[in-house]
């Protein structure tokens, strides 16, 4: 059985019993945020990709009109107060071995890497 958990660990677990049998860490959480000082609140993603706003007054929460997918769809998107919002979605492929959990093979996002292209990368070469 493979399970991925937030903090960006996948591993196997014996089915039957749950012992972990590997884990691998792939460097990063599957979710990220920011903490933004606006008059109005904070900004907190969501699992199912809605954006909430923890009003900064009252501690409230409040779902968006606008989800994640159709901010980073529309980017760069100018909001009514002429604030701007910039998002972007990364996505890293990572080739593991079952038996073992060895890293044999990772294909990291552009913006993970912090410049153009996505090129493969293996241990070997690192």
């Amino acid at each position: 059985l493979l399970v991925g958990t937030l903090d960006g660990r996948v591993s196997a677990l014996e089915a039957r019993t749950g012992d972990v049998l590997w884990s691998l860490d792939t460097g990063g959480g599957m979710v990220s945020s920011f903490q933004n000082d606006s008059s109005f609140g904070t900004i907190v993603p969501s699992l199912s990709g809605a954006i909430l706003m923890m009003g900064r007054e009252s501690g409230a929460l409040q779902k968006l009109p606008a989800s994640a997918q159709s901010l980073v769809e529309q980017s760069p998107f100018l909001a009514g107060d002429g604030s701007v919002y910039v998002g972007t979605k990364k996505s890293d492929v990572y080739l593991v071995d079952l038996d073992t959990g060895a890293l044999e093979q990772a294909i990291l996002s552009p913006a993970r890497l912090g410049r153009g292209g996505a090129p493969t990368t293996s241990p070997e070469a690192s």
